[in-house]
This record gives structure tokens, C-alpha cells and sequence, in this order.
């Protein structure tokens, strides 16, 4: 449903933790160097889950929402996942990366987007601590913000955009920056995204697909 605000966009179906909800997207684009690429990214839902926390506290009523993606170029495959656990309310308790869990990041900070937001909105969403599971401390450092820009259509539709600098080191040297740009219309549904991908050498990565 849209919002009443005739310029608002709704932020429902992306933070939706239905266990119905499922994303998925085919990819196409390239980078800086011309190198072509095809992806694919499916994000699923699994609700009423108990987990035990960093803490060692158990959490019930969780839901993960998982983020699985490939990415071909030249002839070879790289697949990844990443899990967010949600408690009740949007709360996030941690996010893993890898199956098995090869990286688990702690939120230091944490603010839910939201429910509905107009152009120009913008805010801090996370910042993870994040360790490999052999490490003692963590090593590395995420930080989450959003905001949400002009559509292909004024007016029509906006992106939804998540922006992830990932840091790195004892002086957390920037290591990757990624932006995830949903394309939105009012009611919040999704029609397509933008994945724009940078690394420390600053090449730049821009993959873009339709809904499914």
C-alpha cells in the first residue's frame, strides 16, 4: 500500500520478514577494464527461527534473510552468501558470510530504516565488528547507510539505495565499497536493481536486472 504522502515511497516489502518473501534478480554489466559479467541474486526469507546470539544469549522469533549470488566472467563462477537475523521489530541480532559461517559481524550501531521515506531521506543503518571464524578480535569494519534517490521515472518510482564501505586493518583502511540501488514505486514494490561494486584499487564493478 502507498503511503498517504502522495511524494512518500514505502519501505514495507524491503524490510518485509514475511517468510514468503523472496527476491530474485538476473544481472548483466561490466566493469572499468571491459570485462562483461552475468549475475544472478536470490534473497529469501525464513521466519520463527532460535539462534544463539554473540553472546551466547538464545533469540527466538528470528528471521534470516539470506542473499545468495553468482557472478560469471570469462569462463569462471564466484558464488557467495550472506545471512542478516532479524528479531522481532527489525531488530538485527548479527549477519554471517560464507556457508558454513566464515565471517560473523556484530552490530556496533544499528537503526532501522524507515517505513516510509521521500527523496532526499537519508541515514545510518549499521555498523558491523566483524571477525573470521579463527580470529579472537575482529579485523574488519562495515559501515551500512541508506538513502533514497531519484527513479528512471520521476515520480514514479525511486532507488532505494544501500551503500556497505568495508574496512579492513588496525588503521581500517577502506577495502570495498558496494551500493545496492532497489528500484521502488510508491506502494514499495520492486522492479529491478543496481549493483555498483568498487574496489581498493578502484576499479569499478556496475551490474544492473529486472525482477523475476
Amino acid at each position: 500500500t502507498a503511503p498517504a504522502d502522495p511524494d512518500a515511497y514505502s519501505l514495507a516489502s524491503l524490510k518485509s520478514l514475511d517468510s514468503s518473501t523472496t527476491l530474485s534478480f538476473a544481472l548483466i554489466g561490466s566493469d572499468d577494464a571491459s570485462v562483461q559479467y552475468t549475475a544472478s541474486l536470490k534473497i529469501t526469507n525464513k521466519s520463527n527461527l532460535a539462534i544463539i546470539d554473540p553472546s551466547g544469549n538464545t533469540v527466538n522469533n528470528v528471521t534470516s534473510v539470506k542473499a545468495e549470488s553468482s557472478l560469471t566472467a570469462t569462463g569462471k563462477t564466484i558464488t557467495s552468501v550472506g545471512t542478516s537475523y532479524y528479531a522481532p521489530g527489525y531488530k538485527l541480532v548479527v549477519t554471517t558470510v560464507g556457508n558454513p559461517a566464515q565471517v560473523t559481524c556484530i552490530p556496533d550501531s544499528y537503526n532501522a530504516p524507515p517505513d516510509s521515506v521521500v527523496v532526499g531521506d537519508h541515514g545510518s543503518f549499521a555498523t558491523l565488528a566483524c571477525k573470521n571464524k579463527d580470529d579472537v578480535l575482529p579485523s574488519s569494519k562495515i559501515v551500512i547507510t541508506w538513502r533514497l534517490e531519484d527513479g528512471p521515472t520521476l515520480g514514479t518510482n525511486a532507488k532505494f539505495v544501500v551503500t556497505e564501505r568495508s574496512y579492513i586493518g588496525v588503521d581500517k583502511t577502506l577495502d570495498s565499497t558496494e551500493e545496492d540501488k532497489y528500484i521502488i514505486d510508491h506502494a514499495g514494490n520492486v522492479s529491478g536493481i543496481e549493483v555498483i561494486v568498487m574496489n581498493a584499487a578502484g576499479v569499478k564493478r556496475t551490474l544492473s536486472g529486472d525482477k523475476q
